[in-house]
């Protein structure tokens, strides 16, 4: 059960609500904090509500005390000129029914307006606090061509008869509005200013719009038909066209007609018939049919009408040499590890006579090499020649051309350091094992000479070491060589007597089991 009452505060804007609140067997509720919903409608059955606050308030046995727009004072626009409904929810329960009617005693709060006529309030309509920012006391005094008359409460501001009393427009170039005053508007009517108005050359390039001169804007200037503009070094005037500057190409020709119009015609009557395949060739006179140069779509070819490539040539290529640079036969393949592709080329080197290449007719087994007789004839043999003799001085730097280091089969040789190379098999040498070869220089005087080898040759306990020197000519001096202190490093030679020499050569096998 709810016993209401409302008390009227005059400023600020607020309500006093008195209630009691009871259990539904009419019980007053405990004591203690309870939070009230107060809610205004506009109707006893409306839906949503235009104002609502949420109050905690103390209860003694079910009493309540509140004012509602104590947090928020209530908005003026809530100004109490007709009827409202209160409701009430306890403690975020459901709204109690029915809502109740506000009485009389809060439209007080609508008294408030007969309080705005002893002030004038900030906001206030319909009255005038000031003029120009001036308020009290306002006196109207009219100059020397303005009569202010006041009749009761009725100003009256005229113009003297002397003064300006209508503006008027004669030729329609201006336009005026309210001619008759007080404020007068002048500006350019839409008819614009005419030729009388405006002064010799006083329209500039930059006052007239892009695209406002339009082609029938453009005086004839005396020209006839087809006939254009030109420049004549001081000023624009009609002429013919130029059609000199007009060439004509293969199967087009150019005349000029009576009124020096250009005409352009074509002598060519149409294509010649062909066949699948066939391309045009212009033999001097006509375009004909040619197959020679065949285009089936996907493969083309030179001689032969059944191409069986993506190119495919009947006949010789000929690569003409131009310059002083050879030219080349090139295949472009892509890169290993790049996005830039690399060439394989063949490339003929100066020569002065005409060198013709025979490739065998058929292929022999693996391990075959090729070879070239002095005519060009190439064939494949795949039987490696018994032993390979070397030059030394073909293994180190000097003349050295007696003495030579003999290969056996199946050997490979290549440079191991500088003067030295290494075979992995030799004649006589154990089958598997590395043979190294190389000399060095023996200054005059010598009578010991220890030899430095390479780190990738060295020795070991069963390596045999051959020596013998020579001078630059290759020939054989006669000093007994002794070996001695084989190391894995190093070898040292001992001689029988001073080397006689600034010319000579030591050379020397290792063969290593």
């Amino acid at each position: 059960m709810m016993l209401a009452s409302a008390g009227f505060s005059q400023i600020p804007r607020q309500i006093s609500y008195q209630g009691l609140l009871v259990s539904p067997n009419g019980i007053p509720i405990s004591n203690g904090e309870h939070v009230l919903k107060i809610s205004l409608y506009d109707a006893a059955n409306a839906p949503v509500d235009f104002y609502n606050e949420s109050i905690k308030t103390e209860t003694s046995n079910g009493l309540f005390t509140v004012i509602i727009g104590g947090q928020n004072p209530l908005p003026m626009a809530i100004d109490f000129s007709k009827q409202y409904w209160l409701g009430v929810s306890v403690d975020g329960g459901a709204e109690m029914v029915p809502r109740t009617a506000l009485t009389s005693v809060p439209y007080a709060l609508h008294a408030e307006v007969a309080d705005r006529a002893n002030y004038i309030s900030s906001d206030a309509k319909g009255v005038v606090t000031s003029i120009n920012e001036v308020d009290g006391p306002i006196r109207i005094v009219g100059d020397s061509n303005t009569k202010v008359v006041q009749n009761g409460k009725v100003i009256t501001i005229s113009s003297l008869p002397d003064g300006v009393q209508t503006i008027q427009n004669l030729d329609g170039t201006i336009s005026i509005q309210n001619p008759n005053g007080p404020i007068v508007t002048i500006g350019v009517a839409d008819s614009g200013i005419n030729t009388r108005q405006l002064a010799r050359n006083a329209v500039t390039t930059e006052k007239i719009s892009n695209g406002a001169v339009t082609g029938e804007k453009i005086n004839q200037m005396g020209a006839f038909t087809n006939q254009v503009l030109k420049w004549d070094g001081t000023k624009w005037s009609p002429g013919k066209d130029d059609t000199t500057a007009i060439k004509a190409g293969t199967g087009v020709l150019i005349t000029t007609d009576a009124n020096g119009n250009n005409v352009i015609s074509s002598t060519l009557v149409g294509l010649p018939p062909g066949t699948f395949g066939a391309t045009l060739r212009y033999d001097g006179t006509n375009w004909i049919s040619n197959t020679f140069l065949y285009n089936d779509g996907a493969r083309i070819g030179i001689g032969t009408i059944t191409p069986s490539a993506m190119l495919d040539l009947a006949g010789n290529i000929m690569l003409s040499n131009s310059g002083n640079t050879s030219s080349e036969l090139r295949m472009q393949e892509p890169s290993m590890g790049g996005v830039q592709n690399n060439i394989t080329s063949f490339k003929a080197a100066p020569q002065d006579v005409d060198i013709n290449y025979t490739l065998p007719a058929v292929l022999l087994p693996n391990d075959a090499i090729m070879t070239v007789n002095s005519t060009g004839v190439m064939s494949w043999q795949n039987i490696l020649p018994a032993s390979v003799t070397v030059p030394f001085n073909q293994i180190t730097s000097g003349v050295n051309v007696g003495q030579n280091l003999q290969v056996g089969d199946t050997s490979i040789l290549h440079p191991v350091g500088t003067g030295i190379i290494v075979a992995n098999q030799l004649t006589g040498s154990t089958q598997g094992g590395s043979s190294y070869a190389g000399r060095v220089a023996v200054p005059m005087g010598t009578t010991s000479l220890t030899v430095n080898l390479s780190p990738s040759v060295g020795c070991t306990a069963n390596s045999s070491v051959t020596v013998s020197q020579f001078d630059s000519q290759g020939f054989d001096i006669i000093i007994v060589p002794v070996i001695t202190d084989i190391t894995k490093d190093a070898f040292t030679v001992q001689f029988s007597a001073s080397y006689p020499t600034n010319t000579g050569f030591l050379t020397y096998l290792i063969v290593n089991p």
